[in-house]
């Protein structure tokens, strides 16, 4: 098979992808998915930390139902993405400079 030549916007985006592992190196790292540490490697939670978490489980549902009963809307749970806060302020100074 002939060798093809990539598309220009392939270059554009190899560019800009090149550029920005070489300002930010922990952008990779910190993007790339990951595997999830077993269960042996964190603590248990205590009774405390699981009664504040149930609770803000129950909260999220009664406001959740509340809105959908509402507007008829669906309302996602608690779920952020992990993103290290010097990676996010790194990308949102590069903006407001670049």
């Amino acid at each position: 098979m002939a060798p093809t030549t990539p598309t220009p916007a392939a270059q554009d985006t190899a560019l800009w992808l090149d550029l920005l592992v070489r300002q930010l190196p922990e952008l990779l790292v910190d993007l790339s998915p990951g595997t999830r540490s077993r269960s042996g490697d964190r603590p248990e939670p205590t009774a405390a930390e699981l009664a504040a978490r149930d609770a803000r489980i129950r909260e999220e549902l009664r406001d959740a139902l509340a809105v959908e009963r509402a507007h008829g809307l669906a309302v996602p749970g608690h779920s952020a993405a992990p993103l290290r806060l010097h990676v996010s302020d790194a990308l949102a100074g590069h903006q407001a400079t670049g």
